[in-house]
C-alpha cells in the first residue's frame, strides 16, 4: 500500500508578531526545567526563526509535527519525559550540556544523544530561558528525524512519536466527526497522547497543514468538544462540529500506550519505556486505521522550496510504501 502526505510549512515574515520576533543562540547555561521541576506545556511555543542568508530565513521553531507531540506526551506524563533526560554538566537549574534517551523512528532502536546548551538554544522556543523543549527537538535531529540546515522538519508526527517513545505509531486519515471525538476520548482514559494533524488545503477553522496535540474531549451531542494544543502556544476547546472537517490525520500510539512510572533514563531494561495499557477498547471500534510507521517500510521524499514575495513556501511530498 503506498500512502501519499503532502505538506505545507508557510513561514510569513507576519509571524514576526505573532510568535514573538527573531531568534539567535544564547551562549552559556540555564535552568532546564521551570518552576515545577519537569517538563510543563507552558514552557512550549514555537517561534520564529529568522538569521542573516539561512536558506529558511523564516520558518517556525521547533517543528509543529514534533512540537505537538512533545506537547502531547507531556501532557500525559512529564515525569516519564524527564526520566529521558541526564545533566551531564551543570546542574539541573544551570546545565550546559545534557545526554537524552531517543529511540531510531523507524527500528525503534535506543540511541543515547548528547545535546549541549548552544545547540538547543537554537532551536528553543521563546517561553523563557528553560531550554528541554530545544534539547529535546535538537536531539530528534540527532537521532535521524528529517531535517535541513540545522533544523527539524517538516516532520510527520508519527515520526516524532517513533522517535521519543521507541513505540509504533498510527495515522487514522480523515476520520469521521464521530470516530474523532473517540479518539479524544481514548486520549483521556488511556492517558496516551495523540495528535490532530489539519489538513494541508482547505482547513476552515483550524491554521492549515499544522499539527496540534489532542488532550481529550468532551461533552455530549451537539456539545461535544476538543481539547487541542497549539504549538502556537495555547490550550483551547473547539466545538468538535467546527474542527472536526479541518482534520487530516490523527496520529495516536498503536497500542494507545501509556506512560507507566518514570524509568531510569539511561537506555536500559523495559522500565525506560513505556507500557502498553493492555486495556479494554473503551469506545466503538473504528474503521481499520493506517499504519505508517513500521519497521520495514521505506519512504521517497521530495522537497520543493520557493519564495513569493514575503513568503517561503517548502513544500514536501513524502511516500510512504508499506
Amino acid at each position: 500500500m503506498t500512502l501519499l502526505f503532502l505538506h505545507w510549512v508557510l513561514a510569513l515574515s507576519a509571524l514576526d508578531q505573532v510568535l514573538g520576533g527573531p531568534l539567535l543562540p544564547r551562549a552559556g547555561n540555564d535552568p532546564i526545567f521551570g518552576d515545577s521541576g519537569a517538563p510543563a506545556v507552558n514552557d512550549l511555543k514555537q517561534i520564529e526563526y529568522s538569521q542573516g542568508d539561512h536558506p529558511l530565513s523564516s520558518a517556525t521553531v521547533p517543528d509543529c509535527g514534533f512540537m505537538s507531540v512533545l506537547g502531547a506526551i507531556t501532557h500525559v506524563s512529564p515525569a516519564w519525559l524527564k526520566s529521558k533526560l541526564t545533566v551531564l554538566d551543570g546542574t539541573v537549574d544551570a546545565a550546559t550540556s545534557v545526554r537524552i534517551q531517543m529511540y531510531d523512528y523507524n527500528s525503534l532502536a535506543p540511541q543515547m544523544q548528547t545535546v549541549t546548551h548552544d545547540e538547543a538554544s537554537v532551536n528553543n522556543g521563546d517561553r523563557t530561558d528553560i531550554w528541554w523543549p530545544g534539547a529535546f527537538e535538537y536531539a530528534g535531529i540527532k537521532a535521524g528525524l528529517p531535517s535541513a540546515n540545522g533544523l527539524l522538519g517538516p516532520v510527520l508526527p508519527g515520526d516524532s512519536m517513533s522517535a521519543l517513545t521507541g513505540l509504533k505509531s498510527d495515522g487514522k486519515m480523515k476520520p469521521t466527526a464521530d470516530q474523532l471525538f473517540d479518539y479524544a476520548l481514548k486520549a483521556t482514559s488511556m492517558n496516551t497522547p495523540m495528535v490532530f494533524q489539519t489538513l494541508p488545503d482547505g482547513a476552515k477553522v483550524l491554521l492549515g497543514g499544522h499539527a496540534y496535540g489532542l488532550f481529550g474531549g468532551s461533552g455530549s451531542g451537539s456539545g461535544r468538544k476538543l481539547t487541542l494544543f497549539n504549538p502556537w502556544g495555547s490550550v483551547e476547546d473547539y466545538s468538535l462540529s467546527d474542527v472536526a472537517g479541518d482534520c487530516y490525520l490523527v496520529w495516536f500510539l498503536s497500542n494507545f500506550d501509556t506512560f507507566g512510572g518514570e524509568g531510569g533514563g539511561d537506555g536500559s531494561g523495559d522500565s525506560d519505556r513505556p507500557k502498553s495499557t493492555k486495556r479494554p477498547d473503551p469506545s466503538p471500534t473504528p474503521d481499520p486505521v493506517v499504519n505508517v510507521v513500521q519497521a520495514d517500510r521505506w519512504t521517497e521524499t521530495n522537497r520543493v522550496t520557493k519564495t513569493e514575495g514575503n513568503m517561503v513556501i517548502v513544500q514536501e511530498m513524502v511516500t510512504v510504501h508499506v
